[in-house]
């Protein structure tokens, strides 16, 4: 796939987020999706993330997991390590904190093992199709190896996985026990494309 040029995609982000800031601000409304003030730093630069992840720190993840993550992933890390909670958002973890989903959430698949599941031959790798939020199918199968990326908000995670592979990349989930749904993606880069700051969150409403 093409490079997808994150440190462009970041700033417009952060942006967005300034501008609802001082909106709120402005207003005098309850600023409810921004749980700390912004500082002159952050706004001046445009920026409201982190450093990136160095080289070392993502071939150290990458021992620990046993695995080579995705390039659309670590170049992500590479110009933010992680995203911090802002705007209601699910936050994603350093890559020093990811980790497989079962070791994190064992009981959470347990659940969903005793649920019918929702997979139907080659619709599920049909992802244009105009499939309503919770209605996408799902193997359930893959979930045992799927990679957590996210921190676990409302029963709403997102996760990468290596079992279904698209060139190179890793299929991406927006997984929702809430909604008893999921929503996928080609990979890593195709998700935050089509969910956008701020979108990692309420995407369900």
């Amino acid at each position: 796939m093409s490079q997808f040029d994150w440190e462009d995609f970041l700033k417009a982000g952060s942006r967005k987020l300034i501008a609802e800031y001082w909106e709120e601000m402005r207003s005098g409304k309850t600023r409810r999706w921004h749980p700390f003030d912004l500082s002159h730093e952050e706004i001046e630069a445009e920026w409201l993330w982190s450093s990136g992840a160095s080289d070392t720190q993502i071939t150290e993840a990458e021992s620990r997991l046993g695995v080579t993550l995705p390039d659309s992933y670590k170049s992500f890390l590479k110009v933010t390590n992680g995203l911090l909670y802002i705007t209601g958002m699910l936050p994603l973890m350093p890559v020093e904190e990811i980790e497989w989903f079962q070791t994190l959430n064992a009981n959470w698949i347990e659940s969903w093992e005793e649920l019918p599941e929702r997979l139907l031959g080659e619709e599920y790798f049909t992802y244009d199709q105009d499939w309503r939020k919770w209605e996408q199918p799902i193997n359930v199968a893959y979930m045992q190896s799927t990679l957590q990326i996210s921190e676990r908000v409302d029963s709403e995670v997102l996760l990468l996985n290596p079992l279904v592979i698209h060139n190179s990349e890793w299929e991406a989930w927006f997984f929702s026990s809430r909604y008893a749904g999921i929503n996928r993606w080609r990979s890593f880069a195709e998700m935050m494309d089509t969910l956008g700051i701020g979108g990692i969150g309420n995407f369900w409403a």
